[in-house]
């Protein structure tokens, strides 16, 4: 059974809701790819405002949810969205981002401790046509 701190965070994530995020993270910490180090709530905030703001739209699909041993929770997704924001300073391109993860999340005493998420990271640019051959 998937824990209601991690339905929680998920939740936020769909309903774009800053202080919902910021809650469901409390005084755990954020990493992936694309974070520039581990986030703690304001900071993971700041990170979803920005891809918010870039697909305002943005969804995410969750394709599999598993439970394991001592509060630690694997979930697979899929974000979707179209870009009509800015995304790092470059213009939106108007093109849809399809891209697969992975989160692990872990759970303590009811709260989250550890959010580690994993994605292609050359995935998105790609499909933006933002991809930069050197």
């Amino acid at each position: 059974m998937i824990d209601p701190a991690v339905e929680r965070y998920l939740a936020a994530w769909n309903a774009r809701d800053g202080e919902a995020l910021a809650s469901a993270l409390g005084t755990g910490t954020y990493l992936d790819p694309g974070s520039g180090g581990a986030l703690d709530a304001a900071g993971l905030v700041a990170y979803a405002q920005a891809l918010w703001n870039a697909f305002p739209d943005l969804a995410f699909t969750i394709e599999e949810q598993v439970a394991g041993e001592g509060g630690r929770h694997t979930v697979v997704w899929r974000m979707r969205g179209i870009n009509h924001g800015s995304l790092r300073g470059l213009p939106p391109t108007g093109k849809t981002v399809d891209l697969s993860g992975i989160d692990l999340i872990r759970v303590a005493d009811g709260r989250i401790v550890e959010v580690r998420g994993w994605f292609d990271t050359a995935a998105m640019p790609r499909q933006l046509g933002l991809q930069v051959l050197v």
